[in-house]
């Protein structure tokens, strides 16, 4: 990036940005490591990033995960902390410190019913203010059909040159923007595409696709939108296939397009009483808004406090058929993750370990639900350590996972800390696959957590750990500044302390995530 200039630098929220990263959450990639440390050093870290930026900061390039979704799979992108930092403090100048953007369940389900409300409003005008009959409603309406669509890969193809257009028309700082689009184009390497998982990309791609829905809007189609869902009111057929090139020709001038799969025509009645079935749990606050139409069944109608039908769902699931089976795993649906998700999070809440030994069974034919397999073994394992072990030792011998479920497994190892000497189960067979994962694995992230999880056993030599950390991608410093730290508080060798005291002293951010202190 080129020098930033100093009444810019003196803008940038940056502690702000630093409280706001330690406290995100990137519910689809196991947890990052080290950010209560970065928060705790904040005032000298903002010191360090401000004069980094008036001397022309050298982003790091990012390290790219792939999650997997029930059909296909999402590239997440890592950032080092330190662009993490600068991104979400230049977004929060440029678009102002009041913009918000309301991802919660009422949002989402406000938005499902929209088209519902808006053919109330119009029949209580015909009707000079009288309220319509609600059991005659949808035979009353004006509204016919209503279309729903939303875009494919939308945080992928985000064109830099359209998004700094839209910036500008908002009254963005011009300078703020130049430097956000360098910082964009430097870290991923390519003019278009805006990092997922990261609460400033939903605040940038928020901006972005709102002229898509203003061009729908401007050509008198009733419309609504939840990120990049949409939602169309049509009174005759015809009208509905315009909406669907409408929409598709506003996305395609912004360089998207949306999804064939996705884009679906439903009669009034049935898209009246299917959102009318919908209501928020209780206790959820906000929903990741990633994959929305197949995550919201994660926040509406869930198995309540009640257990039993909760594992009679995840039971029912198998792959061999059999008068038991509800559902087939070799034929998993949307709707199927959407049961099974729900099914785990109602036994993660109560606590119950009764299908830790359906987790393999799912491991193997629902990979995307790895994440919430995992949190449940980590929730259960208090009550029922010897089972979980068995189940993850299970797991790491019959599964043949993809990268980004060897980080869930290593994690929750990692985090039950089953590396350990008094840990149940063949902790030997345990360290010898996370090792193998290090050694073998394409994934620079895999190799970052599998050494931070054999670091914290000690069962990788600190020399190894330190050269790794010397060649490692930035973008990952967390986890290899982490695994230093495990060895300070072994015996005392001040030799150890000498060379992490000189790791300590490569910038406040390594001072932070290598020693116990804040400065």
């Amino acid at each position: 990036m080129r020098e930033v200039a100093d009444r810019l630098v003196k803008k940038l929220p940056i502690q702000a940005a630093i409280a706001k990263e330690a406290a995100a959450s990137r519910n689809l990639v196991p947890p990052e490591v080290g950010w209560e440390r970065i928060a705790a050093s904040s005032a000298s870290i903002e010191r360090w990033i401000a004069s980094q930026l008036r001397g022309g900061f050298i982003p790091s390039g990012q390290e790219m995960t792939s999650v997997r979704k029930t059909h296909g799979t999402r590239p997440v992108p890592y950032w080092g902390p330190a662009e993490r930092i600068i991104y979400r403090a230049l977004t929060d100048v440029i678009l102002g410190s009041d913009f918000s953007v309301d991802r919660s369940v009422e949002a989402y389900l406000s938005f499902v019913k929209a088209p519902v409300r808006y053919s109330q409003s119009l029949q209580r005008r015909q009707s000079e203010g009288q309220q319509p009959q609600a059991l005659f409603f949808f035979l009353q309406s004006e509204i016919s059909y209503v279309t729903k669509s939303d875009i494919t890969a939308f945080y992928q193809y985000v064109d830099h040159a359209i998004l700094a257009q839209e910036l500008q028309v908002r009254g963005g700082d011009f300078d703020a923007i130049s430097h956000l689009l360098e910082l964009l184009f430097e870290v991923q390497g390519r003019s278009y595409g805006i990092p997922q998982l990261l609460d400033a990309s939903d605040h940038l791609s928020e901006v972005y696709i709102d002229r898509v829905e203003r061009h729908l809007l401007r050509k008198g189609i009733p419309t609504w939108r939840f990120n990049d869902d949409f939602r169309m009111a049509c009174r005759t057929y015809s009208e509905a296939l315009d909406s669907i090139e409408q929409l598709d020709a506003a996305a395609r001038a912004s360089g998207l397009v949306i999804s064939e799969s996705k884009t679906l025509t439903f009669g009034f009645m049935k898209y009246m009483i299917d959102s009318s079935i919908l209501e928020p749990q209780l206790g959820q606050k906000a929903m990741n808004v990633d994959d929305v139409e197949a995550a919201v069944g994660d926040y509406t109608d869930d198995f309540s406090g009640d257990t039993d039908p909760a594992k009679a769902a995840i039971k029912s699931a198998q792959a061999t058929g059999g008068e038991d089976a509800s559902m087939d795993l070799r034929k998993t649906t949307v709707e199927d993750g959407r049961i099974l998700r729900r099914a785990f999070n109602a036994l993660i809440a109560a606590t119950d370990p009764d299908v830790v030994e359906d987790i393999l069974r799912l491991f193997i034919y629902v990979p995307a639900l790895s994440p919430t397999l995992c949190k449940y073994l980590a929730s259960v394992y208090s009550v029922a350590q010897d089972r979980v072990s068995t189940a993850l030792d299970d797991i790491i011998g019959q599964v043949s996972m993809n990268e980004w479920q060897r980080q869930w497994v290593i994690h929750v190892i990692y985090q039950l800390k089953l590396l350990g000497s008094q840990a149940p189960g063949d902790v030997g067979s345990r360290i010898t696959w996370v090792e193998s994962a290090r050694l073998e694995s394409p994934s620079q992230v895999t190799v970052a957590i599998a050494t931070l999880a054999l670091a914290a056993e000690r069962s990788i030599d600190f020399n190894t750990v330190m050269q790794e950390f010397e060649t490692s991608p930035l973008a990952l410093l967390n986890w290899y500044a982490t695994a230093l730290r495990e060895y300070r508080d072994t015996s005392p060798d001040s030799g150890l302390d000498k060379r992490l005291e000189a790791v300590a002293k490569t910038s406040p951010l390594h001072h932070a995530l290598v020693t116990f202190d804040a400065s």
